[in-house]
């Protein structure tokens, strides 16, 4: 995928407690390529066109709430503490994701929401 500018939506997290189900759900309806497996309980996917993925986790249990949309920043800590001085939550602080893929947080806007920050 294409190097991701700061503000651009950057990964989709779906809930998928049946990793099964969920990756020939996706990949037979919609094209995605689900074979990018990071460990037993989470599995990259990418569109037809390359540009645009996110990720499938098994220990993420469906919600009302549905997908959790992740931004890309410059800086994790940084925008952790903007986010904190606008009105949102910290839900998780910045975290390594492993084999090279950066780090990621998770945050609540001031509705409730969660979302994800990721850095390179």
């Amino acid at each position: 995928m294409p190097k991701m500018k700061p503000g651009q939506v950057c990964h989709v997290e779906i809930p998928a407690p049946n990793m099964k189900k969920t990756k020939t759900f996706y990949s037979k309806l919609f094209g995605w390529d689900c074979s990018r497996e990071m460990g037993p309980t989470y599995c990259l996917f990418v569109d037809p066109s390359g540009q645009f993925g996110g990720g499938f986790d098994a220990d993420a249990k469906p919600t009302k709430n549905g997908a959790v949309l992740f931004i890309e920043v410059d800086d994790i800590d940084k925008s952790l503490a903007a986010i904190k001085k606008a009105g949102g939550k910290v839900a998780k602080a910045k975290t390594e994701i492993g084999g090279g893929h950066g780090h990621f947080a998770y945050f609540n806007d001031p509705n409730g929401n969660r979302l994800g920050l990721h850095s390179a």
